[in-house]
């Protein structure tokens, strides 16, 4: 039996055995040396027309412009599979439910988001500070507590703290090109602690602000490392919410067929709705942020009231279920591309 050679090996000839020719005939033996390549047969090298090609995967994730990302069929799947453990609606909606906390030696502190990771399995966890080694500690031992593997997020302040020292973050000034290395090199820092989505500005105090080429830099640097980009829209959204409301009677509602729901799961980028920001009426403020494309909610001591509240809508109509799983889908399947 011949078997034949791996792809990435150098292919020798095969020589057959033949009785009334010996090998010490160069001529000979290189008229009737017999090539095997794969695919064909052949006297001479010269006559073997069809080569062998390496095979190729096909890559997991195909990029389809800024609309969006497809998900392949094995992310999507398993996605689904995810979707469909969770019976309950508080389960599902929870996903859409992110926690801000602070990596410190803080024990109380700790002991509440364990309690309510434990209590919602909400769909992950946003760091605003904190410290290094803590802040490792404490992946570990909130993704050993959660049902459902949790999205970790930096803000953009405790980012750039793992590449800079503290006291060179008030005199931050990079060449424009350099935006992306920074970028790049925040979320290697973070993946290495299990990070997974990094903000792309500062939310609190707006210390580095940056112009749009500098922004996209930094945000292009983020998805090369193989992060998600955070974005918060802040006044400027919340106002169009208001104009929205008083011109037209009510927010726009997006419509999608289920076709695109699989094929255009865009997660290069995740936008978060701070409710802890909100003044006014909570469930408005929620019911509006979600027609208006906001894929997450950021949540405190909040986080059950967001949780009642997107139930409520769904359960009132407000919120159509299809639209719900769509959005959670998102969710899932950015965790399914990093948990296997």
């Amino acid at each position: 039996m011949i078997s034949g050679p791996q792809y990435s090996q150098e292919i020798p000839p095969i020589q057959p055995v033949d009785q009334e020719h010996t090998d010490d005939q160069p001529d000979e033996r290189k008229r009737r040396q017999v090539l095997y390549q794969g695919r064909a047969w052949a006297e001479r090298e010269d006559e073997l027309h069809v080569q062998p090609q390496t095979p190729s995967s096909p890559p997991l994730v195909k990029s389809r412009g800024s609309a969006g990302v497809y998900a392949d069929r094995v992310l999507f799947e398993r996605a689904q599979a995810l979707l469909c453990q969770m019976a309950m609606l508080e389960e599902k909606v929870a996903q859409l439910c992110i926690l801000e906390t602070d990596a410190v030696y803080d024990a109380a502190q700790q002991h509440a988001v364990e309690l309510m990771i434990q209590t919602w399995q909400m769909g992950g966890v946003l760091f605003r500070k904190g410290n290094y080694k803590r802040q490792s500690y404490l992946i570990e031992r909130y993704q050993e507590i959660s049902k459902t593997a949790l999205l970790i997020a930096n803000d953009f302040l405790h980012g750039l703290s793992f590449y800079l020292q503290g006291d060179q973050l008030p005199g931050l000034e990079l060449p424009e090109q350099r935006y992306s290395d920074l970028g790049k090199a925040v979320m290697v820092q973070n993946r290495s602690l299990g990070v997974h989505v990094q903000f792309d500005q500062e939310r609190a105090l707006s210390k580095f602000p940056m112009t749009p080429k500098q922004l996209q830099g930094f945000r292009r640097g983020i998805r090369e490392a193989q992060g998600i980009v955070a974005r918060e829209k802040g006044e400027q959204m919340e106002n169009k919410f208001e104009k929205s409301h008083s011109a037209k009677g009510g927010f726009p509602i997006l419509q999608r067929s289920h076709m695109q729901v699989q094929e255009t799961i865009g997660f290069k980028n995740l936008t978060f709705f701070d409710t802890a920001k909100v003044e006014g009426s909570l469930e408005d403020k929620v019911l509006a942020a979600f027609e208006s494309s906001y894929d997450v909610f950021l949540a405190q001591d909040n986080l059950p009231d967001v949780i009642r509240i997107l139930c409520k809508l769904v359960r009132s109509g407000k919120i159509r279920e299809e639209e719900l799983d769509r959005r959670i889908m998102k969710v899932l399947i950015i965790k399914a591309l990093y948990f296997k």
